[in-house]
């Protein structure tokens, strides 16, 4: 899930953390070293769902998140989300 500097100040906000510690503790840099990605849990869920798959910061999570999944579809989409795959069953 990439992030804009903006979206990380807010999420950080939302989390009562300071940018900087959000960014450490719930970032990576992307492929490409052009942006923030939000890490995943091991078993491979976004590291902002709660144990219950509650978004903790849907109040101000990410445009690529908001957009899920209208504007996410691309030949073989469904095959790489299985948020998007659950949904259609």
């Amino acid at each position: 899930m990439r992030l804009s500097a903006a979206e990380a100040d807010l999420i950080a906000a939302a989390l009562g953390l300071e940018p900087r510690d959000f960014i450490e503790r719930y970032t990576a840099v992307t492929a490409d070293r052009r942006s923030l990605t939000l890490i995943e849990r091991p078993d491979g869920g976004c590291i902002m769902l709660s144990a219950g798959n509650l978004c903790r910061v849907n109040a101000v999570k990410p445009r690529q998140c908001r957009t899920f999944p209208e504007g996410w579809r691309f030949p073989g989409y469904e095959t790489l989300c299985q948020a998007r795959s659950n949904a259609e069953t």
